[in-house]
């Protein structure tokens, strides 16, 4: 073979590479452009088409950056950016500007194009439109995003779901005790009517001899405070048979202190912060009184050592139902009593049986355990509720929730206590 058919097979197989170059670039499913070194376009395939909005015929020739116009070239051109560190440069997304002014997101490759010799003889630029991509990944984080509030909303019912198994339990439970303690208190207080009524037979019988009347008052005292026990237990079973009026909260409060102040000790200090306003409830004002004073009583009990008890009243609104200890409370205005003490707390492992009755932390002799199951009672008896908040070391405190009906909020009725 002579020079000259070597030489026109080369050319045959340079323009067969030309074209089947040429045929490759117009292949590939991205946008394809090249430019010469002076950054003037000379090859712009059909997907370029379609993404810039250019024509092939309108873009060869104008430079890169009035046809390919992303955020990017103004600072960051990525051409330059090849260039200058000799490597290629792969995956950058930006926002392109088709013709039309529409903002499209492209993700984009840059190349610098040499000859045999190394000269930089132009650059390839290849880029894909990712609407699609990035329409598809936000659909994927809102979806992941409603998955996270699904799961949120299901640990919410499940928590709910828990609460309410709780209150159903603790109804059953106070039920079935409330049962058992009536019919119990009933027929024990039937043999101590028996006894006092023997107890003041021997009485009149042998009044003449001391020593006996001496063991007879034992006897008669023991029964009487038996008695009230079992009217505890009554009270705790049946709800109390209430009088119902009109009354002022801080009024009952203010009558307990007084009696406070002379029966507790000289250690314990007594601070009132009630609220300015009258608190009208519908209430029997001796029952809570006697809540109250059950309140205190075991706050002076828990602190043999002195410290403070703290009485404290407001109205409050409850905006939407919400829970409180094992039940839950509807929306509504309510007089808010918060009893609370410096002792030193009640371990989270017995909270929730401290409304239970026969139920108590006390040494024997020292409690019958029906103290705060009494004020459980009357507080419910009411149609209010009862919350603890107690953390060992650091006090307890008691709010009690009494609701108070729209009529009262502006009354000015006049008050029984």
């Amino acid at each position: 073979m002579n020079n000259s058919q070597v030489n026109l097979c080369k050319n045959d197989v340079q323009s067969a590479l030309e074209v089947a170059a040429e045929q490759i670039l117009a292949a590939i499913p991205n946008a394809v452009f090249a430019t010469d070194k002076n950054m003037r376009i000379i090859y712009f395939n059909k997907i370029a088409e379609k993404i810039t909005g250019f024509k092939e015929k309108e873009a060869i020739g104008m430079y890169c950056r009035d046809v390919f116009k992303t955020d990017l070239c103004g600072y960051q051109c990525l051409i330059e950016r090849a260039f200058e560190s000799g490597k290629n440069i792969f995956h950058v997304e930006a926002e392109l500007t088709d013709a039309e002014g529409e903002k499209i997101p492209v993700l984009t490759n840059a190349s610098v194009l040499r000859d045999k010799s190394g000269r930089i003889t132009g650059y390839l630029v290849v880029f894909q439109d990712i609407s699609d991509i990035k329409k598809t990944v936000e659909e994927l984080r809102l979806a992941k995003r409603m998955l996270v509030e699904k799961n949120r909303s299901l640990r919410l019912a499940y928590k709910e779901l828990e609460l309410t198994q709780r209150q159903l339990l603790q109804a059953q439970k106070m039920e079935s005790l409330g049962r058992l303690a009536g019919g119990f208190a009933h027929n024990f207080n039937n043999i101590l009517c028996v006894i006092l009524g023997y107890v003041s037979l021997l009485k009149k019988q042998l009044s003449y001899d001391k020593s006996i009347n001496t063991y007879i008052d034992i006897i008669e005292k023991s029964t009487l405070k038996a008695a009230d026990l079992t009217q505890k237990v009554l009270a705790f079973a049946q709800g109390g048979k209430y009088k119902i009026e009109l009354v002022d909260v801080n009024k009952i409060i203010i009558r307990l202190v007084s009696v406070l102040k002379e029966t507790l000790a000289e250690n314990i200090q007594i601070d009132l912060e009630l609220s300015p306003e009258i608190l009208p409830v519908e209430a029997d004002a001796s029952q809570i009184y006697h809540a109250l004073l059950n309140l205190c009583i075991n706050a002076r009990d828990a602190m043999p050592e002195g410290g403070k008890v703290k009485i404290k009243t407001e109205r409050v609104k409850i905006p939407s139902q919400k829970s409180i200890s094992a039940s839950k409370i509807n929306p509504g205005h309510y007089v808010l009593i918060t009893v609370s003490d410096t002792g030193p707390g009640i371990k989270p492992e017995i909270q929730d049986k401290i409304f239970e009755p026969f139920f108590t932390t006390k040494g024997p002799d020292k409690g019958t355990g029906l103290g705060l199951a009494v004020v459980y009672g009357i507080v419910k008896g009411h149609h209010g509720h009862i919350k603890l908040e107690s953390t060992p070391g650091k006090g307890t405190n008691f709010y009690i929730y009494l609701p108070v009906k729209e009529v009262f909020l502006q009354s000015k009725l006049p008050f029984n206590v």
